[in-house]
């Protein structure tokens, strides 16, 4: 019987920075945050950069790759990009494109046996058995894979995996930080975070804890006292259907960019103002889509209960992250105008701005409901459409070159942000695209949108 050797694995991660620099400043923090979201957090024997990146596309966006060589004994490794809000808002250096690994186990091959004439057996690897704490007459559940492998596994009840995050806040001074490692924790699946300390909790600390259970759906503080917090999930998530998050989020969204040209056309403080505080519910559902598929990678028993593979899974999660980020988009164009709402603007230059987000929400939208309709063409079509949006946005760029700094700067960043949404409406496009292409008879993924 051959034994189990784990191999180092190296993660190839991919984002966009907006320009060189930034490109260059992303690693340091990537660096930092790497180490909060690998599970399970122990026995990682070596961390580091390799050193190199690759920066391509000379215009605007940078598509940059960075290597890291990680060997640990077992888990996943999970990357996200997280957008944080409220009084510990920083600018979103990165969108993390890949971000799942696992660490290589070598296969061992076993043969199959035959007993009584009809049984097929076959023994289990015994580091294995060992490492699960298997004993003569426990219970092992079989699960065929949608590929055809069989898995083996030692939990059998569809009971959610209970699993316990603390946090030591003694040498934490930054609320930022432990806000961030309070949102790691969540998005990587814990049932429950104890935050603890050797003396009393300094004040930022509990400010922090209501912060972050005001922006997280389904978590509550369960146990305080003067040196412990304890906080638990009491949302199951088997209630909360991707279709359903999904469709919020979009109903959210959608409207937001409406609302912040509207701001801009009307100048209204309020509005602008409204905008950039509704995107945080966003952000909320976003987070919970991120945390319900890390959830199901690592328990099918919920993959099974919310009657989604694994694969779907992904594809839920990766419109999540591109509607997010057209409710981040929405947010500049709010923050972009109201420096410029009491300009004297050309009534040309907001028409051409009107017609473009028009054209950038109605790609937006035909996205969406090519995916819930399940519509190859229509999807097919909505890309080819994003040309035009283009060809008005260089227009406005043009024209507002007669205007006077100030609104020329804010509202070429209006127009990048408009162009901006609808070609992610185009990426949504191209997803339901490479779904369909897999799966020609078409998914059961919701309702179709009237």
């Amino acid at each position: 019987m051959g034994r189990t050797v784990v191999e180092p694995v190296t993660v190839i991660v991919c984002f966009w920075a907006d320009d060189v620099d930034e490109a260059v400043v992303a690693v340091l923090p990537l660096m930092e945050v790497v180490p909060l979201l690998v599970h399970p957090a122990t026995n990682i024997d070596t961390m580091s950069n390799a050193a190199r990146h690759t920066v391509t596309n000379t215009y605007e966006l940078r598509l940059v790759f960075m290597v890291f060589n990680i060997s640990f004994t077992g888990g996943n490794i999970l990357f996200f990009a997280i957008n944080y809000r409220s009084i510990y808002t920083i600018k979103l250096q990165m969108d993390i494109i890949g971000f799942y690994s696992k660490a290589v186990r070598k296969m061992e091959i076993r043969r199959v046996q035959v007993t009584g004439g009809a049984s097929f057996v076959v023994t289990l690897p015994k580091d294995w058995a060992e490492e699960q704490n298997i004993k003569k007459n426990d219970p092992v559940g079989l699960e065929v894979q949608p590929d055809g492998s069989l898995l083996v596994t030692k939990k059998i009840t569809d009971e959610p995996l209970q699993r316990t995050k603390v946090i030591d806040s003694n040498a934490i001074t930054d609320p930022a930080f432990l806000f961030r490692m309070l949102i790691g924790a969540y998005i990587t699946g814990f049932t429950a975070i104890r935050i603890t300390s050797l003396e009393r909790f300094p004040p930022f600390v509990r400010t922090v804890v209501r912060d972050y259970t005001q922006m997280t759906i389904g978590q509550e503080v369960v146990e305080e006292t003067a040196t412990v917090i304890a906080i638990r999930d009491l949302l199951n998530p088997s209630e909360m259907p991707f279709d359903n998050t999904i469709r919020r989020m979009y109903v959210i969204a959608g409207p937001c960019m409406r609302m912040a040209i509207t701001a801009l056309e009307t100048q209204n403080q309020t509005l602008a103002q409204d905008v950039i505080n509704r995107d945080v519910d966003v952000d909320r559902l976003h987070w919970l889509v991120a945390r319900q598929t890390t959830m199901i990678m690592q328990n099918t028993g919920l993959s099974r209960r919310m009657g989604i593979v694994p694969e779907m899974a992904m594809y839920y999660y990766m419109l999540s992250r591109i509607i997010e980020r057209v409710g981040d988009h929405a947010v500049r164009i709010a923050e972009h105008s109201r420096p410029i709402l009491d300009a004297d603007i050309d009534k040309k230059i907001h028409s051409a701005i009107k017609k473009s987000s028009v054209m950038s929400l109605e790609i937006f939208d035909r996205s969406i409901k090519s995916f819930f309709n399940t519509d190859m063409k229509e999807a097919h079509r909505n890309i080819e459409s994003i040309s035009a949006l283009e060809k008005i946005c260089g227009d406005i760029n043009n024209m507002v070159l007669k205007e006077e700094t100030l609104v020329a700067i804010n509202i070429g960043y209006i127009t990048e942000s408009i162009r901006r949404s609808g070609e992610y409406g185009g990426d949504i496009s191209e997803t339901v695209i490479n779904l369909l292409v897999e799966h020609e008879g078409g998914l059961p993924v919701g309702k179709p949108v009237r």
